[in-house]
């Protein structure tokens, strides 16, 4: 059974996805403007995914926000499997 934290993932996981294949198909069909759209329209619902799921259960790259930079603190969040299920 999938647990309620981890739905927000698997949203960032179908996004990424679908930019993966979206780059691809780009990467063969560069002047295909609805593809383009598509593209943008994608990389919005993921980023936007990305936010709830790092405000929700931490950051996923090193990049992410709320990242400090005065020291690595990537490895200071808890893992997901180490989170406490609501």
């Amino acid at each position: 059974m999938i647990n309620e934290r981890m739905n927000p993932i698997f949203e960032v996981q179908k996004y990424e996805f679908v930019l993966l294949e979206t780059n691809l198909y780009l990467d063969s069909h560069p002047d295909d403007q609805e593809a383009l759209e598509y593209f943008r329209r994608m990389l919005a619902l993921y980023k936007d995914a990305k936010e709830k799921y790092e405000a929700k259960c931490g950051p996923i790259t090193p990049d992410s926000t709320g990242i400090g930079y005065e020291r690595w603190e990537w490895v200071m969040t808890p893992w997901p499997w180490e989170l406490e299920a609501n």
